[in-house]
């Protein structure tokens, strides 16, 4: 079994968030070359850490992150992924992948939910391909609902409070 802890992110976690970013879009572009990027599933980390981005980095015993869970609210005119509303956070998630399946996930999501419902935050969306049949099961356990179709990814919900 792997042990790991669950802490807050801060700005100097970035550098990770964009190689977990760059593997999520399988893109051919290099971690620098998509901070260029002006496409919604970049906006999530593009100037991070300004008003009301929150996440949570899982890190194992040595230090080494094994995934992120963050929120971040979005603008009308200036849209992420997942984007319902400027009044609901989108949610973004990346585990490594030789890090799947030992309760990560799990672990992120339950402390995200526990802290955005302490800042009364009611509702968080996100945006996921519907193929990847690990993370629907995983969203669906948290009470994700499908509510829209975005490209070839699907559009989820759920109540926190």
């Amino acid at each position: 079994m792997n042990i790991f802890h669950i802490r807050e992110m801060n700005v100097q976690d970035q550098s990770f968030l964009w190689d977990m970013l760059h593997e999520s879009l399988l893109s051919p572009l290099t971690s620098s070359e998509l901070q260029l990027d002006e496409r919604p599933s970049v906006a999530v980390l593009k100037d991070w850490g300004r008003e009301g981005d929150y996440g949570l980095l899982a890190e194992d015993n040595d230090g080494e992150p094994m995934g992120a869970a963050l929120v971040r609210l979005y603008s009308e005119e200036h849209k992420g992924q997942g984007f319902i509303s400027e009044s609901i956070p989108a949610l973004t998630m990346a585990i490594r992948k030789e890090q799947m399946d030992r309760g990560v996930g799990t672990a992120l999501l339950t402390a995200l939910f526990d802290e955005l419902k302490k800042r009364d935050i009611e509702k968080v969306s996100l945006c996921v391909d519907p193929n990847n049949e690990p993370a629907m099961l995983l969203y669906y356990r948290f009470g994700f609902k499908e509510t829209s179709v975005a490209g070839d990814s699907v559009v989820m919900l759920a109540a926190l409070l």
